[in-house]
C-alpha cells in the first residue's frame, strides 16, 4: 500500500483543490446529467473533490500508473491509465473537460486543448487552471 508521506501530500493538496474548485463554481453550471473528466488527473484529489460536489460521472486519464494506482486505491475513483489521445479516439463526450494543472506537462499546449475539445458537445464547458 502506499505510505503515510504520500497520503498526507494528498491531504495537503485536498485543500487546494478545494480552493481552486470554489474559484472556479461560479462560472460552471454543475448538472447530475454532466460527465466529467479530469485529463492529467494525477493522484486524484481535484478528481475526489469533482466527485462530492459534482454527485455525477467522474472520470479520470492520467499516464503516471503510480497516481492512478493511488486514486482508486486511496479515493474510489474511476482513473484510466492512458493518453487522452486514447479517449478521444474512443469517442466519449464529457459535458465538463478539467485541466488543472496540466499543460506545464506537456510540450504542446494548445494542441492537447483542441485534442481535449472533441470529447464535448457544443454545449459542453472547459476549465483550463495552470500556473506555469
Amino acid at each position: 500500500m502506499y505510505g503515510g508521506q504520500l497520503a498526507a501530500i494528498a491531504a495537503k493538496n485536498e485543500g487546494v483543490m478545494r480552493r481552486v474548485l470554489d474559484e472556479i463554481a461560479p462560472h460552471v453550471a454543475f448538472r447530475p446529467d454532466m460527465n466529467v473528466i479530469n485529463v492529467g488527473c494525477g493522484y486524484g484529489e481535484m478528481l475526489s473533490e469533482l466527485r462530492k460536489r459534482h454527485r455525477g460521472q467522474v472520470v479520470g486519464v492520467e499516464l503516471s500508473a503510480e497516481a492512478a494506482r493511488f486514486a482508486r486505491e486511496h479515493y474510489g475513483l474511476t482513473v484510466l491509465e492512458e493518453d487522452v489521445n486514447e479517449r478521444i479516439s474512443a469517442g466519449d463526450r464529457y459535458g465538463l473537460v478539467f485541466l488543472i494543472a496540466t499543460l506545464e506537462h506537456v510540450l504542446d499546449g494548445p494542441p492537447c486543448c483542441a485534442r481535449c475539445a472533441r470529447c464535448w458537445p457544443p454545449t459542453a464547458a472547459s476549465w483550463c487552471w495552470s500556473r506555469i
